[in-house]
């Protein structure tokens, strides 16, 4: 399963630096709206798979314990921290899509303002005129 999240995440890291060349070559098109949906799709996958590792691997711990009779609670805990590890990389790997995103999102709104800081040019109009 990891090697799943491992391939979701490259996938992520390739159509982040695609997005960014893009967005470097001021080549705005579908393509980078796109490589941006790709960015979080990968992500969410990653995450995705995270959760369904550990619910495999708590099955399977179950079964171990349950075909033991009896284990030590120290073992058992021991097994659930490992199965927990393919969620926390999936997570970790849906925060960093987000945050890649986001910049990349936040970077390219920007430049199509034309450089303006963010919220210029954007304030409603007055109302009832200036005095």
């Amino acid at each position: 399963m990891m090697w799943l999240i491992l391939a979701a995440a490259l996938a992520m890291a390739v159509l982040s630096v695609r997005a960014g060349l893009r967005r470097r070559g001021r080549e705005r098109s579908a393509s980078v709206a796109a490589d941006l949906d790709g960015i979080l799709f990968w992500g969410g996958f990653a995450a995705a798979l995270g959760v369904l590792g550990t619910v495999i691997g708590v099955s399977q711990m179950a079964r171990a314990v349950q075909a033991a009779g009896s284990v030590s609670p120290g073992l058992a805990w021991s097994g659930l921290r490992v199965a927990l590890v393919t969620t926390v990389f999936g997570l970790g790997t849906f925060v960093l899509a987000l945050l890649v995103w986001f910049a990349l999102r936040w970077l390219d709104r920007r430049a199509l303002d034309g450089g303006a800081p963010i919220g210029a040019g954007r304030l409603p109009a007055p109302r009832g005129g200036v005095r």
